[in-house]
């Protein structure tokens, strides 16, 4: 038998944004305790919110005679501990670097609005149980996320700028922020051409390709990478990686204890796909490799999760890509979908020209579409390592705009 304790801890400072001030403060402190025991290919658990217990322990214990099976060894005699964190900041500090950044984007953008959450976040988890595993994991962030409405505009909002990092600098914040807020107020045109680069979240238009990579989906030959796997199927420049130290947020090891060698690992690399993410169950069910992906509650049976996904970032900038040819930025794009055939579309609400590298006027309102094997393949320009906002995951491909 096998006792184990899963714990979290969260440290939350929110500040609500009103009319371009912190009109509120929020602060929570959260525990999460889960016990696990692992006994004859069943597992017993028991979850509570605050610290674990004895009690706890027990109660997991009792929970065996459920005989919810589970065959997977832990994992045991394996220690570590890692520390994100860059800065350290009190509450009070807090609240004044978003009093600060408010005052300075404000005063230079007299013309708009600004309203929701500016926040920080401090996290601790840790993995240990009586046969030696003693993982934890600590890390603190800042999430802005700020809705900006024009003054004179009648709609509820107009657009978003956000940022995510480790360390406060209001200067290099507000700054990311300056083009597009400046930008908002100049009319431009789209880009001629049936196809035009375009700047995006890889969030926004790969959603298939993550979908796709699932380990269940994969191994039950619904994803529509079943009969891809270990061929070419994107371009050279692409490559989809979880990477914990290009990340913000992440932490080194599953609900299951599971880790990757050096953190990271290549699902596509140089345009073939190498692997599907999985867990324990499904690299076993189907053959796969475990790529550490359990997810699951801390109160819950560990299952497949998503791993946070993103392409790998090249040594050039936004302008070095696009080769002194105009683009297009995406700042607003929902209500769109890709089909299995990958045949994907989307109306696009708010949306920049960029020239010379720089968001220089707002565009009117169109859509984009493309299949994802032509978007991440023949049309794919590449992953910048510069972005029009801090802790964002941008890529430059050609796609079909729609006028």
């Amino acid at each position: 038998m096998i006792k184990e304790l899963y714990r979290i801890f969260k440290h939350e400072v929110c500040l609500n944004v009103t009319q371009g001030a912190v009109d509120s403060v929020r602060i929570k402190n959260i525990v999460k305790s889960g016990a696990r025991v692992y006994d004859g290919g069943y597992i017993g658990i028991a979850g509570t919110i605050g610290e674990p217990s004895d009690e706890l322990v027990s109660a997991a214990e009792k929970n065996l005679a459920k005989r919810i099976e589970y065959k997977f060894e832990p994992e045991k005699n394996k220690v570590r501990k890692r520390d994100a964190r860059k800065a350290d900041y009190t509450d009070k500090e807090v609240v004044e670097f978003g009093e600060k950044l408010l005052a300075v984007m404000t005063e230079k953008h007299p013309q708009f609005v600004f309203s929701n959450k500016i926040k920080w976040i401090e996290t601790n988890y840790s993995l240990k149980n009586d046969a030696g595993l003693d993982y934890e994991d600590t890390d603190a962030y800042y999430v802005v996320s700020i809705i900006y409405k024009h003054r004179d505009s009648v709609a509820v909002f107009d657009g978003g700028v956000s940022a995510m990092g480790r360390e406060f600098d209001v200067e290099k914040i507000a700054a990311t922020f300056d083009d597009e807020l400046c930008a908002f107020e100049k009319p431009a045109e789209l880009p001629e051409g049936e196809k035009v680069p375009v700047v995006v979240g890889f969030g926004e238009v790969g959603g298939k390709i993550l979908e796709a990579l699932n380990g269940k989906q994969l191994g039950h030959g619904a994803s529509i990478f079943a009969d891809k796997m270990g061929q070419k199927a994107f371009s050279d420049d692409f490559t989809l990686v979880t990477d914990l130290e290009q990340s913000v947020g992440d932490i080194f090891f599953d609900t299951e204890g599971s880790t990757l060698p050096d953190d990271k690992f290549d699902f596509i690399e140089n345009g073939v796909i190498k692997c599907g993410y999985a867990d324990k169950k499904t690299a076993d069910t189907f053959g796969m490799q475990n790529t550490a992906c359990a997810g699951g509650g801390y109160d819950d049976v560990p299952t497949l999760g998503a791993p946070n996904l993103a392409p790998k970032r090249s040594d050039k900038t936004i302008k070095e890509l696009l080769h002194g040819q105009k683009a297009v930025y995406v700042g607003m794009m929902s209500g769109g979908d890709t089909t299995n055939e990958g045949e994907f579309a989307s109306p696009v609400q708010l949306a920049y020209l960029v020239e010379d590298g720089r968001i220089t006027g707002k565009l009117p309102e169109f859509g984009l579409s493309g299949n994802i094997f032509d978007i991440f393949g023949k049309d794919f320009v590449g992953v910048p390592k510069d972005e029009f906002s801090i802790g964002a995951q941008s890529v430059i491909c050609n796609m079909k705009v729609s006028r």
